[in-house]
């Protein structure tokens, strides 16, 4: 049987390739920038801690490509196909577009700490998250990692979720003609899109907790609890459905 690092090399080649095709339009995009910069500005003026942050949605844009492309997988012949566990060709997808989402914002966070690092003063973003991190107490850093945990364990879930209305759909089109099919898939949007935006709402509360030193870190450690054992269940289903409904597409 193939082990779980094999599998897991042979699936993180195209998300690797994703990530640094990302990465390539976005350094393109901040020498862009800077070169604007210091055209109209001069390099006196030169802000590389803004100009770091262009590109602001390209978290979202790596979510959306790396679910594409690990949704394909596991429906790929060519991993279904491998001498191993369903289990493990899963995990090994999860993984691997975990890894990749996380060395994106590792380079994305590794190039805004260079420029807090060589900031000028007229910074403005640089001032702001210099200010922030100054008056922030023992309390407000435990709870604001505490909301990054959160945010990854949530961020996993949706990946979890997004597979789980991946595999249901497909178990449905198994036994409901093509009219029937439409129906369900346009009913599963309208829940998705329907949580997605309950979870903006939680998310944007949430913010204005932590601004108004609100939330008790009590509740966020129940949160992170609950968030865990969520994405724990969907995970066990979502292996169960592979092995047992969800077919590869040859």
């Amino acid at each position: 049987m193939t082990s779980f690092s094999e599998t897991f090399r042979s699936m993180w080649r195209s998300k690797f390739r994703i990530v640094n095709i990302l990465l390539v339009i976005y350094l393109l995009l901040l020498v862009v920038t800077l070169g604007g910069q210091l055209w109209s500005d001069g390099w006196a003026n030169l802000d590389f801690t803004s100009a770091s942050g262009v590109g602001f949605g390209w978290g979202l844009v790596a979510f959306i490509w790396l679910t594409v492309q690990t949704e394909r997988d596991y429906v790929s012949d060519t991993y279904r196909l491998f001498p191993a566990t369903n289990a493990t060709v899963y995990l090994a997808g999860l993984a691997t577009t975990v890894v990749a989402f996380a060395y994106l914002a590792a380079i994305r966070l590794g190039i805004l700490g260079l420029g807090l690092i060589f900031e000028h003063r007229n910074s403005g973003l640089g001032q702001m998250i210099h200010e922030t991190a100054r008056h922030m107490g023992a309390d407000e850093w435990h709870w604001a990692i505490l909301v990054g945990l959160l945010l990854i364990v949530l961020t996993i879930t949706g990946w979890v979720s997004i597979t789980l209305i991946h595999f249901l759909v497909n178990v449905a089109s198994a036994f409901l003609p093509n009219g029937r099919n439409r129906v369900v898939k346009v009913i599963i949007a309208v829940v998705v899109i329907g949580l997605l935006t309950l979870l903006n709402k939680w998310l944007g509360a949430l913010q204005t907790q932590f601004m108004a030193h609100q939330a008790l870190q009590t509740s966020l450690i129940y949160l992170l609890v609950i968030a865990v054992i969520w994405a724990a269940v969907e995970i066990w289903v979502n292996i169960y459905l592979l092995r047992r409904w969800v077919e590869a597409r040859y």
